[in-house]
């Protein structure tokens, strides 16, 4: 819920920089966002998915707010919401203590156990579908009138929200007040029920006495007037009407929007097609990319690396470092032998250079022959 409301925050402080088409965009989205919420929460057999579909379709209406009236209605419908949808939220809460269970089969009936927080829900929900003179009322009407005087189109999606937030919120509300057809352990008594119940009658003073709030904010925000119009106030209430009416005579979405809207208007099935699946395609074929080709590319001249420093080990080792030792060694046995030569023994000096000496005649005298 913070992250949601902190998305409209943030439109709203920041419209001085989005004036032109990013405005325009995001009415566009909050418009059709506030009709698809609301079909998601008609097509919901579970109290805590209508009121998260209801909370999406508000958030819609926030940005037509933005875009078509400026930040103080966006922020008006923003507070008159919240304690509205917080009111919501612990009534459920309370009910699912008592039945274990926010399926509607489950609570049947529940409302009448428990009066006292049925008639807060009451208040709470129809302040979220715009009955006057709750505080949701008065902020829904500037929004469909700022929509009237910028775009028709986002006029009637207003319009359609409407009727939506009023069946989709009568609809439970009926069921937690209708008889049970089976009998159901008395409302359970916990601890907790009553500092629950003093945070809802905070929320329920909230949603009556909210809708004062409009020319306040104007003031804190240094912002436009609140637009205003009889017309679009009218057909507001007409929307309203009808989406109650629509309930209390049973009608139901058509069976293909219905299954549609269950399945959240099939977004998942959107998102895995367009971001998930991709994404995951893009990511394998990194993978791929990064395991065949940038890691084999380093690992290959990695091993090119050591059989390089392998072969330069041999040629040192075998080459290099044998021919440095064997010039060693042959120094050292030539040494070796002249050392012999050098005895200091006369006799042995004498035999020597006899021997040579007729060593040298016989050489000259075999050249004189061959001569």
């Amino acid at each position: 819920a913070t992250m949601v409301a902190a998305g409209v925050y943030l439109l709203m402080r920041s419209h001085g920089l989005l004036e032109g088409w990013p405005l325009e965009l995001a009415g566009w989205v909050g418009g059709v966002t506030a009709v698809a919420g609301a079909a998601i929460a008609l097509a919901q057999d579970d109290l805590k998915r209508i009121l998260a579909g209801s909370t999406t379709s508000q958030l819609g209406l926030m940005f037509v707010g933005v875009a078509a009236g400026g930040p103080a209605v966006a922020l008006f419908h923003l507070v008159a919401h919240a304690a509205g949808k917080a009111g919501l939220f612990l009534t459920t809460g309370i009910f699912q203590h008592a039945r274990g269970s926010t399926a509607l089969a489950h609570l049947r009936g529940a409302g009448r156990e428990d009066r006292v927080t049925f008639a807060l829900f009451a208040v709470c929900a129809a302040s979220i579908a715009a009955v006057p003179p709750l505080a949701a009322f008065w902020s829904k009407e500037h929004i469909a009138a700022g929509a009237e005087e910028a775009r028709v189109v986002w006029f009637v999606l207003v319009l359609i929200a409407a009727a939506g937030s009023a069946a989709y919120l009568l609809r439970p509300a009926l069921l937690l007040w209708g008889s049970e057809r089976k009998a159901q352990p008395a409302t359970a008594k916990w601890r907790g029920r009553v500092p629950m119940l003093a945070a809802l009658a905070v929320t329920t003073v909230g949603s009556l006495g909210l809708g004062a709030l409009g020319e306040p904010l104007v003031r804190l925000l240094d912002s436009a007037p609140l637009p205003s119009s009889t017309s679009s106030l009218a057909l507001s209430l007409l929307a309203t009407a009808a989406g109650a009416v629509a309930v209390l005579a049973g009608a139901r979405l058509p069976a293909a929007l219905r299954r549609a809207a269950a399945r959240q208007l099939y977004v998942n099935e959107l998102l895995r097609a367009v971001v998930q699946r991709p994404l995951l395609a893009l990511a394998s074929a990194s993978d791929v990319v990064e395991r065949r080709c940038i890691d084999a590319a380093v690992d290959a001249v990695g091993r090119a690396g050591l059989r390089a420093a392998r072969s330069q080990e041999w040629v040192e080792r075998r080459g290099i470092d044998a021919a440095v030792d064997s010039a060693a060694a042959a120094v050292g046995r030539g040494g070796e032998d002249l050392r012999r030569l050098q005895s200091g023994r006369l006799y042995e000096y004498l035999r020597d250079a006899t021997l040579g000496a007729a060593a040298v005649a016989v050489l000259i005298a075999l050249t004189a022959l061959l001569r």
